[in-house]
């Protein structure tokens, strides 16, 4: 009597985790059609650089990373022609002149590796009003 009751639990329970209503199944209807709802992570940092008249000026944004981890750095530019300068990540040079100098939009993705501690220098020293977007992820 003992089996037989056994028996009939275990396939009570085998019938039901194999039903699709049960609370043991994923219940398919919860599962978003698109990723518009989909959960955005913060970048790392952001900032906006614009240059001003004047000498140019250097700015600083600090951030906290995973040290020697990997992330990316996007820069896009304001709009408006005449954007020249640099931008230093922990003193290294990674965006350059080159990159930045002209009056082509600008829309950069750039692999760079990260510290605990980070310093990112954004210098631009290209037309008054000219400037960029920046984010590291």
């Amino acid at each position: 009597m003992h089996r037989a009751v056994l028996s009939l639990v275990t396939l009570l329970l085998a019938a039901a985790c194999a039903d699709q209503r049960s609370a043991t199944a994923p219940d398919r209807s919860l599962v978003p059609r698109d990723r518009s709802n989909a959960i955005q992570i913060p970048p790392l940092a952001s900032g906006d650089c614009t240059r001003s008249t004047g000498k140019p000026v250097e700015v600083s944004f600090l951030f906290a990373a995973t040290d020697g981890g990997s992330a990316t750095l996007t820069v896009t530019d304001n709009g408006v022609q005449g954007l020249n300068g640099t931008i230093t990540l922990n003193g290294d040079e990674v965006v350059t002149h080159p990159m930045l100098g002209g009056n082509d939009p600008v829309n950069l993705s750039i692999p760079v590796t990260t510290a605990a501690s980070n310093v990112l220098v954004c210098k631009l020293e290209g037309k008054p009003g000219s400037g960029l977007k920046f984010e590291v992820r």
